[in-house]
């Protein structure tokens, strides 16, 4: 009775947070329209379709669909120019795909002359509220959270998809039960999911472009093309640029930044070795000293965290951790690198732990415990950025009374950390390589993007992992890692898989859709691309590289100049 009674309340609350997102819904169409009104008044009939020139022209049998599921003009103008060396090299048609309530993305692929765009919406409300008992009838016999983890819904995670988009768009990190929420993104996912599995196959769609992967409704597209054998090119970074080609079900979560092992292999041999090694290095020295970013995402909050904090470097820090936080100078250091805690959840296989915020509450666990060692704990920058409820600081206000555990709230250049630290803790993040570079050991807690080089430390499962915290320092002078794989990958990770596209530049404000200063630098983009080309865009460094992809079946865009001159046997 009691169990009867607790189901039907939870559907009942079902229910009720079904009917407050049916009437944001209805408020949206509200503002779809005003905000449609607008753009109309501001419409002209000017076409931007210098690029299109390189656009196969012809009908074909099958399609290559262009994605927009954040519309931003920087995401555009990046999904737009992959479609295009897709269509040229593929000698396919390109259409688009658009949210029908979307009039940015519309207006977009309109001015540059895409002829053919289509629209997705969710179904009627009929079929949506019976997705909503259906995703009741199915959840409700899943017993804990760890089981909807592993929930999958026609091959596909879905408890994941789910769990990751709550945790992005809420702001909570972690979740230690089912909760009323997962029911309402599951209707969404099982409306998604009809919509997605039509248009693929009645469009013809046998390659997709798509940068957004994570998030509905991105997932469940991305879901249904690989379940549709459709090959998925996912772009990373932004100034230089690589294509990630997602084509199993198996890899719809695999970290985009995971390049293929081999490479750093076949560095390792080559005559110029040394050479490389060296500029491997010099690529994080730069970064640690201030002097060059990470070239990731585009990400305009962070953007201007970043160009605003003020970092204490190298030639400005007279700052003594030992005396700032009265620690004794015999005690070695670790420090503790929080992984993004809401963003990129399930982006690392086989994890000790089941999401990043758990990682680091384990690990703050096990080292209140180890008085042997000082434990510097650094926030992940974009905490503030992602709205995070459950922050780096407020965990740490829970080891106030820990005297060898403190939090960095100052941001104190990298340069300046290698210097008093001895080891690293990161789930997977990228300080898993870069410390190793200048000789500092690091220990990673999930499979990383550089996993399978001997660069960090890799405990086989959690009770492993945290004897590995208690015995620290009777180990840490023990630690082997190979410090030239660390530079290689460094290598592979910023220059090798990166390359020369014609991107738009970040600026302090997005492009605004009523105004031409996004055209105009097209214009100029175009016209530069065409002068240093020759006026073929066969001569391009990034269509050379990406042929070589798409004819030798890669996973990664791989700079054609380095595959020419060090590996040329990849």
């Amino acid at each position: 009775m009691v169990r009867k009674s607790s189901g039907i309340t939870l559907f009942i609350l079902i229910n009720f947070l079904f009917l407050i997102d049916e009437l944001k819904k209805i408020y949206s169409r509200f503002i779809f329209y005003k905000k449609k009104k607008i753009i109309q008044n501001k419409k002209t009939n000017k076409k931007f379709i210098n690029f299109n020139k390189y656009i196969f022209d012809e009908n074909s049998k099958k399609n290559i669909v262009i994605t927009s599921f954040l519309n931003i003009f920087e995401y555009l103008h990046f999904e737009y120019l992959v479609g295009v060396y897709l269509s040229n090299l593929q000698k396919k048609k390109v259409i688009a795909l658009v949210e029908k309530k979307d009039s940015i993305s519309k207006l977009y692929f309109e001015k540059l002359g895409i002829n053919e765009i289509y629209y997705f919406e969710e179904p009627n409300l009929f079929i949506r509220y019976m997705n909503l008992v259906n995703s009741y009838l199915l959840l409700n016999k899943i017993k804990n959270i760890d089981e909807f983890l592993k929930f999958k819904y026609k091959s596909i995670p879905v408890g994941q998809i789910i769990y990751s988009h709550y945790a992005r768009y809420s702001g909570v990190p972690t979740i230690n039960k089912i909760i009323p929420n997962f029911f309402t993104l599951f209707s969404t996912f099982l409306s998604y999911y009809a919509v997605f599995g039509k248009i693929i196959k009645n469009l013809n769609i046998d390659t997709a472009v798509q940068s957004e992967i994570q998030f509905m409704p991105g997932a469940v597209f991305l879901s249904q093309a690989l379940k549709h054998k459709v090959n998925v090119f996912s772009r990373i970074g932004k100034d230089k640029v690589s294509l990630r080609k997602i084509n199993r079900l198996n890899d719809i979560y695999m970290n985009r930044f995971h390049y293929d092992k081999q490479i750093v292999k076949k560095l390792n041999l080559s005559s110029h070795k040394n050479k490389l090694v060296k500029l491997g290095k010099n690529i994080v020295k730069r970064r640690f000293y201030g002097e060059q970013n990470l070239n990731d995402e585009i990400d305009l909050e962070y953007f201007k965290a970043q160009r605003n904090r003020n970092v204490i470097t190298h030639k400005k820090n007279n700052i003594n951790i030992y005396k700032l936080f009265n620690w004794d100078n015999r005690k070695p250091i670790a420090l503790v690198l929080a992984n993004d805690l809401t963003d990129g959840i399930f982006e690392r296989p086989k994890p000790l732990f089941k999401d990043n915020y758990v990682w680091l509450e384990q690990t703050l666990v096990e080292a209140s415990k180890n008085t042997n060692f000082n434990w510097l704990i650094k926030p992940h920058p974009r905490e503030i950025k992602n709205s995070v409820k459950l922050t780096t600081k407020s965990l740490m206000s829970k080891f106030d009374n820990f005297e060898h555990m403190k939090l960095l709230t100052q941001p104190l250049n990298s340069i300046n950390l290698i210097k008093i630290i001895k080891v690293v803790f990161t789930s997977h993040g990228t300080g898993g390589y870069e410390y190793p570079i200048f000789g500092v050991a690091s220990v990673n807690a999930a499979e990383s993007i550089y996993t399978g080089l001997n660069i960090a430390q890799n405990p086989k499962n959690i009770f492993e992992y945290k004897k590995f915290i208690k015995n620290l320092h009777k180990n840490y002078k023990k630690l082997k890692f190979n410090r030239h794989n660390a530079c290689l990958f460094s290598l592979l990770f910023t220059e090798l898989g990166l390359i020369e596209f014609p991107s738009v530049k970040l600026k302090e404000n997005l492009y605004n859709v009523y105004s031409n200063e996004y055209w105009n630098d097209l214009i100029k983009i175009y016209n530069e691309f065409e002068i240093k080309n020759n006026f073929d865009i066969k001569n391009d460094i990034f269509y050379k590289s990406l042929k070589y992809q798409l004819d030798k079946k890669k996973t990664h865009t791989i700079d054609i100049r380095y595959l020419e001159k060090y590996l040329k046997k990849y």
